[in-house]
């Protein structure tokens, strides 16, 4: 890539276009935690079942496996909902990627990272995210460049500056 060439990735925050980003997001660093959950609740539930026979005392632990069970279903209806409330507030998120940084506008807020800031990214045939921290990452779909050119050369150059790189289907 040209060191002056700037590639422009851009898109409104919407359901369909957002959405995507958080679950490839909830495939990588949620499916540890839902599984944890998971096995928890059942484990909750299967040896509360038996004390239920002597009294009520087992109700504590049955609830704590049911709301274990129950949690990532939760989390996954509250991210859809808060994706649709900022989808009702308009807005378009705006990636600008050069071989220094990459600059991201969201309609609230502007950050401008340098390529060491990011700790890691995920490139996927769906899309890129960029991870600033475990749980806050940036997704840009792969609808949101100008051209299939611009976005290999976009995958190219996240797979050169940021390390560790994921690859799903790219």
């Amino acid at each position: 890539m040209d060191a002056t060439k700037t590639i422009t990735a851009s898109y409104p925050f919407v359901l369909e276009t957002a959405l995507p980003g958080w679950e490839l997001h909830q495939k990588g660093a949620g499916l540890v935690n839902r599984v944890v959950l998971w096995t928890l609740g059942g484990v909750m539930v299967l040896l509360s079942l038996p004390a239920l026979a002597f009294g009520p005392g087992a109700l504590m632990p049955l609830a704590i496996g049911i709301v274990c069970l129950c949690i990532p279903s939760f989390i996954a209806r509250t991210m859809r909902r808060v994706i649709e409330r900022r989808q009702a507030e308009g807005g378009t998120v705006e990636g600008k990627f050069s071989e220094d940084s990459v600059a991201i506008h969201n309609g609230k807020s502007q950050t401008q990272l340098k390529w060491d800031a990011l700790r890691s990214a995920v490139l996927a045939k769906e899309g890129i995210l960029l991870y600033q921290g475990k749980y806050n990452f940036h997704w840009f779909p792969r609808s949101a460049f100008q051209s299939q050119e611009d976005y290999e050369a976009c995958v190219g150059l996240v797979a050169r500056k940021v390390k560790p790189v994921k690859r799903k289907g790219v």
